[in-house]
């Protein structure tokens, strides 16, 4: 209990942590989707190059560019974002991985999304204003390419943000100087449960866009409810949609 007392954002990432696991054992048709998820997440811990130490400054393990609590946090939140976003749609929903174009797809979605923050950045805005207006603008663009995948980012935004302003809440509570680390002089200003605005409009962002990129990188499609009977299955060990009532395999329409 005093490690976690001296370092409270390393308490706020093994809490993520742990739910991720929890989520591993008891949904264990979504555990190879959550752990994909949560590895293409891990690489967005380097973003707190750019966060620390203008945005906040928190008590780390170690520092080097990235810290342990700033992995564990991003590799755990892209799990649970992806299992709180589809548990509604997961019986509708058709999935086909191909590695090749979850590559090409995620490469492109995170090359955009920075190159947005940095015009952002270089324009005077500050790095969570800028991050904001990339999550938003990347966003729109993969509803307009898939809006009928709309249900997961609305699932997601509601249950992520709910979840992290209660544990984003909770080290602020327990420990006070938790509130600290952020460089006030660069908030915009109000907070919720003593969490900074700022977080929870991020925890949203997240939550609705994290999922929704997820989907386009693995194809996901949804079905109409009448075509139930003739949807696809997803199978685990290879890169074919398999029909239902049938073992063989169904190809993938390229688009």
């Amino acid at each position: 209990m005093t490690v976690l007392s001296a370092y409270p954002y390393l308490a706020l990432s093994l809490a993520l942590l742990i739910i991720f696991l929890v989520g591993l054992i008891v949904f264990q048709e979504q555990r190879r989707l959550m752990l994909l998820s949560g590895l293409l997440s891990a690489p967005y811990a380097l973003a707190s190059v750019a966060f620390v130490p203008e945005y906040w400054n928190p008590v780390r393990v170690a520092n080097f560019l990235t810290g342990p609590e700033d992995i564990i946090f991003s590799f755990a939140n892209g799990g649970i974002a992806w299992l709180l976003s589809i548990w509604l749609v997961q019986r509708r929903i058709t999935l086909s991985l191909q590695t090749g174009r979850l590559l090409r797809r995620y490469i492109a979605c995170t090359s955009s999304g920075v190159a947005i923050a940095l015009v952002c950045g270089f324009s005077g805005l500050g790095v969570m204003t800028s991050v904001m207006v990339s999550i938003v603008v990347l966003g729109v663009l993969l509803l307009w390419r898939r809006g009928e995948l709309w249900p997961i980012p609305v699932a997601g935004a509601i249950g992520f943000t709910l979840l992290y302003l209660v544990l984003a809440g909770a080290p602020s509570v327990i420990w006070p100087d938790f509130l600290l680390q952020w460089n006030a002089d660069n908030l915009w200003g109000p907070s919720l449960l003593r969490v900074p605005l700022e977080e929870i409009v991020w925890a949203f962002g997240y939550g609705a866009v994290w999922p929704l990129l997820m989907a386009y990188v693995f194809d996901a499609r949804l079905v109409l409810p009448d075509m139930q009977e003739e949807r696809f299955r997803y199978k685990n060990s290879g890169d074919s949609l398999y029909n239902r009532d049938d073992s063989s395999p169904k190809k993938e329409e390229n688009q």
